[in-house]
């Protein structure tokens, strides 16, 4: 590590993925943005796209550093960053998307006043709220008793709907105390390209001694690229099974209520199920197709093809309400070529 970047309070690390990336400047633009330059950046690029990356013509200044990497999964090249970082605290940010331009200066106050392992905010899809968020009315949430810390990570009885998805299911948004990390050889899973960071944040859980909850505060905008590693959610073919003994493990260590446990499980798992219904219904599959597409992916005693078995009416209802609203769009569109054309 070279000697400018040693006592940063934050590692921000960004696994790149160049082609078809339309985003990567914006993302870097809102990192050099922030009020607070108390940080190292890291841009982790597969070697294969060294020239791609080269093409960009980025300007860099003092705080970024670029590693090129042998693999192209995000899981390795988060590894590779924060073997190859020494900061505090973690942040993982997405190149496709973008950070409040306050987001670290928030995070160094929260880390002066309560020291967390986590810092967990709200993210939004929406830019608009990521540019107008008012940082002086910022709400926070502190649970620093390992009962309520447990609480809150792995049992949907006791958190709402916002902090589930503030919580669980990605890496960014957050600041991860990296002392936790190191002492526990918490990584990412490598070689999966869809559920990594949904079990790297899982891990940390079992050990986090503290959480800090900002939920009012939009720090991250999340943008959907078509062209990104994960959009094509069958073509990575997710294994919903692994996230399930992965739960299952995690459940072993920390002696759960095994009621309390189940909820907890299928309300994180729902998640995913949901992504795969949405991807059978946008592509207008049969639901024969659909039930045959998850059969022959995930396996007949998979808890994906057995939930989108009891499930499929409400999907069938979900294909009639959007054959419904194709036909009025079609009429409408019939009847306005009929005026333009007098016939």
């Amino acid at each position: 590590m070279d000697k400018k970047y040693k006592n940063k309070t934050f590692s921000i690390i960004v696994p790149v993925y160049i082609p078809h990336n339309i985003f990567i400047i914006d993302c870097i633009e809102s990192i050099k943005k922030q009020t607070c330059h108390d940080f190292e950046c890291v841009l982790v690029v597969p070697a294969t796209q060294k020239n791609d990356f080269l093409d960009l013509g980025l300007a860099l200044n003092e705080n970024f550093k670029i590693l090129y990497s042998k693999n192209s999964d995000p899981a390795s090249n988060r590894n590779l960053g924060i073997n190859s970082t020494s900061g505090e605290y973690i942040i993982f940010i997405d190149s496709d998307d973008k950070i409040n331009n306050h987001y670290l200066e928030i995070c160094k106050q929260d880390i002066i006043n309560y020291s967390p392992s986590l810092i967990a905010m709200n993210h939004t899809r929406v830019e608009s709220e990521l540019l107008s968020t008012d940082v002086t009315k910022i709400q926070t949430k502190y649970y620093e008793d390992k009962e309520s810390v447990k609480n809150i990570f792995f049992s949907s009885y006791y958190r709402t709907k916002k902090v589930t998805n503030i919580l669980m299911g990605s890496c960014w948004a957050k600041a991860f105390k990296r002392s936790l990390i190191n002492c526990y050889s918490i990584k990412f899973d490598e070689g999966n390209f869809c559920g990594e960071d949904s079990m790297f944040v899982l891990d940390f859980g079992i050990f986090c001694e503290s959480i800090l909850l900002h939920e009012n505060f939009f720090s991250y905008f999340y943008r959907r690229n078509p062209y990104s590693v994960t959009s094509d959610f069958f073509g990575q073919f997710f294994d919903v099974n692994l996230l399930c003994a992965h739960l299952d493990q995690i459940n072993k260590q920390m002696h759960f209520n095994d009621e309390i446990f189940e909820f907890s499980k299928n309300n994180i798992l729902s998640e995913k199920v949901n992504r795969v219904i949405n991807y059978i219904v946008e592509n207008r599959l049969s639901i024969f197709k659909g039930l045959k597409l998850l059969k022959n992916t995930y396996g007949k005693e998979s808890y994906v093809y057995n939930t989108f078995k009891i499930d499929k009416r409400f999907i069938a209802n979900k294909y009639v309400l959007q054959r419904r609203y194709i036909m009025l769009f079609f009429a409408i569109v019939k009847q306005k070529i009929k005026r333009l054309f007098h016939f």
